[in-house]
């Protein structure tokens, strides 16, 4: 199949893999090595077939990315200008492939790792450093996972400045990195790479390392024969050799599958975290408290669409408290008494008055009989937002309870923490409407009964003051 490269210039080939049935699933870009991706006669060399059955056999749709047939390359092993050229465009084709890839709706969008080879194995760690020269601005997601076989230009020389622009000592990345080599390679050697991955990794770097001590270069291809390939010597370097070792080659494939599967699935894990997730923001959504109560008091003296708007603004009074969870200005609140104090108090006298206004019967809790398309909601809204931004117990109660739902491998701890508080407050939303649509249902009964509504104005009263009274022994 073919699809067009970043800049739209040029027509890319890909070999696509995909297990039977429509459901979405998880994908793997492959990019071969300097040889290229076809043997002599045309085919996909048996490297690259035997990675993509095992990888389909796992349930992964695979697309593996032919660089140098559209470009008119044979090998780039040489040092020749193809092979500048190839190091310099192949992270872009391997954006170009995950995007085709995320158009696709047999694929999981947010659920494609990369794999590459030798000149591919480098182009892999080229491509998901964070200052890629191939990333497309505006990516809705990234890959999320990159396997990297004995990567050639896997040094701290070649991977920094004035080859990339990323400064010395600088390359990092957060997409989840495993790479293997051979200790007794010759082509690329282990040393530089040894050197550079336990830098990458000391400096945090979500790195995973094995290395085999006498497999050579292509140690995981099948069934093939030592082998030596003087024409691609280095000065007067050592002769790069090639040759499969059966014990790294069996290791290989089962940990890159369990690689793949760690970064790539929905494990059980992530299931039963997401549920309980759900099950304990149902929990927190549904219990009395003062959005809640707010919430009925509008549905009870203003209507529908006035209780719809009051769950509105709760909604969007929640996103203060998640934007401080995740920016640790909670923790600020947690820590300094001061701040806490300040916060609590402004909360409580807010609560205060909005008791003293249900007596009173004003403000947004005042009883409207006007038909709901002449009432304002914007009052409402604001009110909401309001005794949520003053209640610094919800910061807290958001930088205990989200954490607890992020896996500690996560590689887009952010991401899922914005995710969970998109779902939170969704939830939110559709339980507080619920309360007011319930709560205005029975508004004409109440509202023409005097001693109803009198005995209801004292109950909010008496239950925002409460909320205050709390709210004013509330302890960090």
């Amino acid at each position: 199949m073919n699809f067009t490269s970043l800049d739209g210039t040029r027509n890319l080939v890909a070999h696509l893999g995909r297990p039977e049935g429509d459901a979405p699933r998880p994908a793997v870009v492959l990019m071969h090595g300097c040889s290229g991706l076809l043997n002599d006669k045309g085919r996909i060399r048996g490297l690259y077939r035997a990675w993509a059955r095992a990888l389909a056999v796992q349930g992964y749709v695979t697309l593996t990315v032919d660089s140098a047939s559209p470009r008119g390359f044979g090998q780039t092993c040489s040092a020749t200008p193809d092979r500048l050229t190839m190091w310099r465009d192949r992270p872009g084709d391997a954006y170009a492939a995950l995007q085709y890839l995320q158009a696709q709706p047999f694929v999981q969008p947010g659920r494609v790792g990369l794999m590459g080879w030798s000149q591919g194995g480098g182009v892999v760690l080229l491509t998901i450093n964070d200052k890629s020269i191939g990333r497309p601005a505006g990516l809705a997601s990234d890959f999320m996972a990159a396997v990297s076989f004995y990567p050639g230009a896997c040094s701290e020389r070649l991977q920094t400045k004035p080859y990339t622009e990323v400064e010395p000592n600088g390359w990092t990345t957060r997409v989840p990195l495993l790479t293997l080599f051979g200790e007794a390679d010759t082509w690329t050697p282990f040393k530089p790479w040894e050197e550079f991955i336990f830098a990458a990794q000391a400096r945090g770097n979500p790195l995973e390392l094995k290395s085999y001590p006498s497999a050579v270069h292509a140690f995981d291809a099948p069934n093939l024969e030592r082998r030596e390939l003087p024409a691609y010597r280095v000065g007067n370097g050592p002769i790069p050799v090639i040759a499969t070792d059966r014990d790294a080659r069996a290791d290989a494939f089962t940990r890159v599958l369990e690689f793949m599967k760690r970064h790539l699935e929905l494990n059980r894990l992530e299931i039963v975290m997401t549920l309980s997730f759900l099950l304990t923001s149902l929990i927190v959504v549904t219990s009395p408290g003062t959005g809640v109560l707010y919430t009925l008091a509008v549905a009870l003296t203003q209507g529908g669409r006035a209780s719809i708007a009051a769950a509105f603004g709760c909604t969007l009074g929640i996103v203060p408290q998640m934007l401080a969870a995740m920016l640790g200005l909670a923790a600020v609140l947690h820590t300094s008494a001061l701040a806490f104090a300040a916060l609590k108090w402004c909360g409580v006298v807010y609560l205060l008055y909005m008791a003293w206004q249900a007596l009173r019967e004003r403000g947004a809790l005042a009883i409207d009989a006007r038909p709901a398309a002449e009432r304002s909601g914007r009052r409402v809204i604001v009110t909401a937002i309001l005794i949520n931004i003053l209640n610094p117990k919800l910061s807290i109660f958001f930088l205990a309870f989200l954490p607890q739902f992020i896996a500690a491998d996560e590689s887009a701890p952010l991401a899922r923490m914005l995710e969970l508080s998109g779902a939170f407050m969704a939830m939110t939303f559709a339980v507080f409407a619920v309360y007011g649509l319930f709560a205005a249902g029975v508004r004409d009964r109440v509202i023409t009964r005097p001693r109803v509504m009198a005995w209801l104005r004292r109950s909010f009263a008496a239950g925002f003051a409460a909320l205050g009274a709390k709210l004013a022994f509330a302890e960090r």
